[in-house]
C-alpha cells in the first residue's frame, strides 16, 4: 500500500461513524502426536471512527461578588460528533480575560456526553478584585470581554482514555445571575 493509498482510505471514511473490517487468519497448532493442524480464524464487524469533540464558550455568569472578589461559573459547550458516549475524565483549564493574568481550575464533576449530543459543563473560577482592571469593568457591568481557555483532558471512551489539548480565543458575554 503506497501513500496515495492510504490517503484515498483516510478519504473515504473521514465523514462515516463507522468502518467495516473484517480479519481473516489461520491459527497453525502444533500436535505432538502428529503434524501440526490448521484451524482458521475469522471476525468481522464495525469500528467507530473518533472524532474530536467541539468545545466553545458560552457565556460567562457572575454567580457571587464578595468585598475582596467575585466567584464565577464559566459555561462549556461540548458537542460530541461520535457514535458513542464519552466522559471528561480529567479536565484542567487556564483561563485569561482582558487583561486578567490566567485564572487556573479544573472540573470536579464528571460529565457524560451522548453520543451525537451536546451538554454545558459549568466551570467554576474565582476572580480577585486587586487584578481585575478593565475587565472587571466589563464583568460587573455585563458586557462581553476578551478571553483565551486553554484545556487539557482525558476523554474515556469504551476502549481507551483520550487526551486532547483545546485552545479558544475571543469574546465571552458576561450574565449576572
Amino acid at each position: 500500500m503506497n501513500c496515495y493509498d492510504i490517503y484515498k482510505v483516510i478519504k473515504g471514511i473521514k465523514d462515516k461513524n463507522k468502518v467495516p473490517f473484517e480479519f481473516k487468519e489461520n491459527l497453525h497448532i502444533k500436535n505432538p502426536l502428529g503434524s501440526p493442524f490448521r484451524l482458521p480464524f475469522s471476525k468481522s464487524g464495525d469500528l467507530p471512527i473518533f472524532k474530536i469533540p467541539a468545545l466553545s464558550l458560552s457565556y460567562l455568569k457572575v454567580k457571587e461578588i464578595g468585598l475582596t472578589g467575585a466567584d464565577l461559573l464559566l459555561a462549556l459547550k461540548i458537542k460530541n460528533p461520535n457514535s458513542f458516549s464519552f466522559t471528561f475524565d480529567d479536565f484542567s483549564y487556564a483561563f485569561s480575560l482582558g487583561s486578567l493574568d490566567q485564572l487556573y481550575g479544573s472540573a470536579l464533576e464528571k460529565k457524560v456526553i451522548k453520543e451525537g449530543k451536546g451538554g454545558l459543563l459549568e466551570l467554576p473560577v474565582h476572580v480577585d478584585f486587586l487584578g481585575l482592571g478593565l475587565a472587571g469593568h466589563s464583568i460587573l457591568s455585563g458586557k462581553q470581554v476578551d478571553y483565551e481557555f486553554r484545556a487539557k483532558t482525558r476523554i474515556a471512551t469504551p476502549w481507551a482514555g483520550v487526551d486532547l489539548p483545546y485552545r479558544l480565543k475571543g469574546k465571552i458575554g458576561v450574565r449576572q445571575e
